[in-house]
């Protein structure tokens, strides 16, 4: 499994504080047959000068910048880039653990009919505390059970077979917080979707919620998935989606009030694996 290819795609537009984490996170990988494209989608800050650096230093890592043309087209971009059987997604701000790509890479290669692979993945804010852990299902089947509730497969913990990603791309009907769900539900039918059990990954929330953000994909994600139900002639799934939209917009509205969070919790994990977590980033140099 050495001389497999992983083509690892991260997109970035003004990476600042936390890019160099994700990408550290990335090379020092146990599986070290990679190759990191790294799209930078019109940055204007220092993230520019901090890739020309480090594409000097390792020439694993392929930047191809441009003009700012949004996350769907950078996916879509590195995609096509790819030169590996397989493809994993990395965001600019998260980070995953030195084992994430290899565990994956067995996982898929134990298991062909599976075309695309999550971990499971703890949270953290802004300063790297360890705040959570992110809803995750692990068959296919418990995955895709509610399509119209969204799915729990974490969009930067993917890894996948390349041919699948070039099938699907990524659509601009999916905006950005939910093109991952876009892609889900156009091909959730047609493939077979899985989560490792390990906790491989840590995946940045922040502490304030851009709650006008928030509201146009909520109303983004209603919009495709009534167009997806009728078109499939799935007529309860329609009524379930607004039902599910309008839940969480009285969610998001009663938080919104009331200074709460959505954030996952960590009840089901005891305190010394949270302290397992936080000492492996502190080695890994991504506390301050």
């Amino acid at each position: 499994m050495a001389d497999q290819l992983i083509s690892v795609i991260l997109p970035v537009f003004n990476g600042g504080i936390y890019l160099a984490d994700a990408v550290h996170s990335i090379l020092n990988q146990t599986h070290q047959n990679i190759e990191l494209i790294i799209i930078n989608d019109g940055s204007t800050d220092q993230t520019g000068a901090l890739l020309a650096l480090w594409q000097k230093c390792d020439a694993r890592i392929r930047v191809c910048s441009r003009p700012n043309r949004g996350l769907v087209a950078s996916l879509n971009e590195g995609i096509d880039l790819a030169h590996g059987q397989w493809i994993a997604r990395m965001d600019a701000d998260d980070v995953s653990f030195p084992r994430r790509l290899e565990c994956q890479l067995q996982l898929l290669t134990a298991n062909p009919a599976i075309d695309v692979l999550a971990t499971r993945a703890v949270t953290i804010d802004e300063n790297n505390r360890i705040t959570g852990l992110f809803p995750w299902s692990q068959s296919h089947e418990a995955i895709c059970h509610r399509p119209w509730l969204g799915f729990h497969f974490p969009h930067p913990t993917w890894m996948g077979k390349a041919e699948w990603f070039r099938k699907y791309h990524y659509s601009s009907r999916g905006t950005a917080l939910c093109e991952d769900q876009e892609l889900l539900l156009r091909s959730y039918r047609h493939s077979t979707f899985a989560t490792h059990r390990a906790i491989l990954f840590a995946y940045r929330l922040r502490s304030a919620t851009d709650w006008e953000r928030l509201a146009k994909t909520r109303c983004a994600v209603l919009r495709f998935q009534h167009d997806f139900f009728v078109q499939s002639r799935m007529y309860p799934y329609v009524v379930f989606s607004r039902a599910a939209f309008l839940a969480k917009t009285l969610r998001d509205f009663a938080c919104k009030l009331t200074g709460a969070t959505c954030h996952p919790f960590m009840d089901e994990v005891n305190k010394d694996t949270i302290a397992e977590w936080a000492e492996l980033l502190r080695k890994l140099h991504f506390y301050k």
